[in-house]
């Protein structure tokens, strides 16, 4: 790294500093082979006054560890957020640090980020809500570099991962919905390439035949904007639903914004149930009921799993599920309920 003067720090200069040879100060500040505490102590102090910090690259060439996980969000939306604190932590209870990077929800960027870390930047990666393309699954399968998933399915493949349980979460929800009595449920999906929406949507259309029940599912692409336009259409329709179960909060909140438009009440008219249950839910008018995902324990739990992986603790294609809460609130009534 170069000093105030723009002269590069080597470790040499390290070396140097602390009247050492470039093998000791090599072993002091990698924490490897026997180095005398007080040795070790003028190294690292040695390398902080220098600003010294070691080549990444060079040292994965030499089949040293970089000290970094990987992490590639979606963006900085609260869950993801939550995430990123949560694997940061748990990555720094081990001396570890966190090098996060988004993609504005755009796979090709995605795809780049994930070449720049395999490339030598990181030790291991973590990946939220990827893509799934069995082209790209494959590529991630036969990485070199550990790879985790949060929040994703992948079938038949050997790709370890973290997640949060879809499909009963999105069961009590449904459930909750006949338990209140509705009988014209309908259900606005997300993303037709997420193993979450998948999920929930086999859960809802699981307890819509075991209960008797039509299913009435419309594509919202966990887009805001399309489930309030997908909902207006419903409304407008024959036999509207008296309740909307929307794969994600967003939609939720696009699906609540169409009733009131409608001119009709949440819940009095139409109840809606959301999935995430991000911050905003637990302020919104009504307060939506909605099935709260554990995003900070999946970024903690993702970390683990990393690092166990990176330590030989755990095998490739491992798979830890965390439960999910539905949580009940102000946007749920038995259907009718100011009548």
């Amino acid at each position: 790294m170069p000093d105030s003067s723009g002269t590069t720090i080597t470790l040499h200069d390290v070396a140097q500093a602390a009247q050492v040879s470039v093998m000791t100060a090599s072993r002091a500040l990698n924490d490897s082979g026997r180095i005398a505490r007080d040795t070790q102590r003028r190294v690292q102090e040695a390398a902080a006054r220098l600003g010294y910090v070691p080549n990444a690259s060079a040292r994965r060439l030499k089949g040293g560890r970089t000290g970094v996980l990987g992490l590639i969000v979606h963006d900085l939306a609260p869950m993801f957020a939550e995430m990123a604190n949560g694997a940061s932590e748990a990555a720094s209870e081990s001396g570890l640090d966190v090098l996060l990077y988004t993609t504005r929800s755009n796979p090709g960027r995605e795809r780049e980020r994930v070449a720049m870390v395999r490339g030598g930047l990181a030790d291991g990666l973590i990946i939220a809500l990827p893509r799934s393309d069995d082209a790209y699954l494959c590529s991630l399968e036969s990485s070199a570099v550990p790879v985790v998933l949060i929040n994703h399915y992948a079938e038949g493949k050997r790709l370890s991962a973290v997640r949060g349980d879809n499909y009963f979460g999105a069961r009590a929800a449904a459930e909750h919905l006949v338990g209140l009595g509705h009988r014209r449920i309908a259900f606005l999906s997300g993303d037709p390439l997420s193993g979450q929406s998948t999920e929930r949507q086999r859960a809802y259309s699981d307890v819509m035949r075991e209960a008797g029940l039509p299913e009435r599912v419309v594509h919202a692409n966990f887009l805001q904007r399309r489930a309030f336009e997908v909902t207006r259409e419903l409304l407008e329709g024959p036999n509207p639903p008296t309740a909307v179960f929307a794969a994600n909060d967003y939609s939720a909140y696009g699906a609540i914004d169409a009733v009131k438009d409608a001119g009709l009440r949440v819940p009095d008219d139409v109840s809606v149930v959301g999935f995430d249950d991000v911050p905003a839910s637990a302020q919104m008018h009504p307060a939506l009921t909605t099935v709260r995902h554990p995003f900070h324990d999946l970024g903690v739990e993702a970390a683990k799993l990393l690092l166990d992986l990176l330590a030989g603790r755990a095998e490739p294609g491992t798979v830890r599920e965390l439960p999910s809460t539905l949580i009940v609130r102000a946007s749920t009534a038995p259907p009718g309920a100011s009548r």
